[in-house]
């Protein structure tokens, strides 16, 4: 029997962001969407970060910074941990468990950006 891989758990379509996007910018869009995290692409397509709301509230509300003039890139988790469509299923939801991640990037076999992983749907 051949094991499950990521791709089996159906990563939802991720919102993606540009490292120079405001923070209120990328808010926004997180609203509009009714999501809370957007994955920041790099200069290359390839992954660069991830923002999640609460990151937001730690990073941005909770130091008062002003979400109209702060870059997203200032804020953000750099190079997250990530997995790939292929991986086992099993190894994806222990990295989320063991580190206590709610949302974890997915990528193809070369590194574009194709889901993210939520926990808690």
């Amino acid at each position: 029997m051949s094991e499950r891989t990521v791709s089996k758990l159906r990563p939802k379509k991720p919102l993606v962001s540009e490292p120079d996007d405001t923070v209120l910018n990328v808010c926004q869009m997180l609203a509009t969407k009714r999501s809370d995290a957007s994955l920041i692409a790099g200069r290359n397509g390839g992954l660069a970060g991830i923002v999640t709301d609460v990151d937001i509230t730690r990073r941005v509300v909770a130091k008062s910074l002003e979400p109209s003039t702060t870059i997203i890139s200032e804020v953000m988790t750099v190079n997250p941990t990530c997995v790939s469509l292929s991986d086992p299923a099993m190894n994806a939801l222990t990295i989320m468990v063991e580190n206590h991640f709610r949302h974890l990037p997915v990528l193809d076999d070369d590194g574009a950006i194709v889901g993210l992983l939520d926990i808690a749907k």
